[in-house]
Order: C-alpha cells, then structure tokens, then sequence
C-alpha cells in the first residue's frame, strides 16, 4: 500500500508543480478522469511505473497537446 501512496502523492505534487487540473492531466494521459481521480485517492492501480513514466514524458513535452 506505501507504494500506491508515493504514486498518488506523487500525482498531486506533480499536477500542484505543473498547476495543471486533474481534468487536463487526464486527458493528456488519455485515461477517464475518474480513474486519475482514483488513484490521487490512492486506489490500487496496476501501472504505477508506467504512469511515473508518463508524467515524466509530459514535463519533455512541455505546455504542448501530446
């Protein structure tokens, strides 16, 4: 459970850094914003390592549309 933790703290700290909305968040990582919602609840999610990875993919992008 720590981990799942880390992944939502993790989500929150980088969208507060980005001040970017959980609504633009999820549609750029093109995945339901409920789900996005869930796991900043810390919901079990299955590919946290992928998302990190996503996100990190985001920052190289900039403020452009992916």
């Amino acid at each position: 459970m720590r981990q799942q933790h880390d992944l939502s703290a993790d989500i929150r700290r980088w969208r507060h850094r980005e001040a970017i909305s959980a609504a633009e968040l999820a549609r750029r990582l093109d995945m339901p914003k409920r789900t996005l919602d869930g796991i900043e609840q810390g919901r079990p999610f299955r590919y946290s390592r992928l998302l990190k990875l996503a996100l990190i993919g985001l920052e190289e992008v900039g403020d452009g549309n992916p």
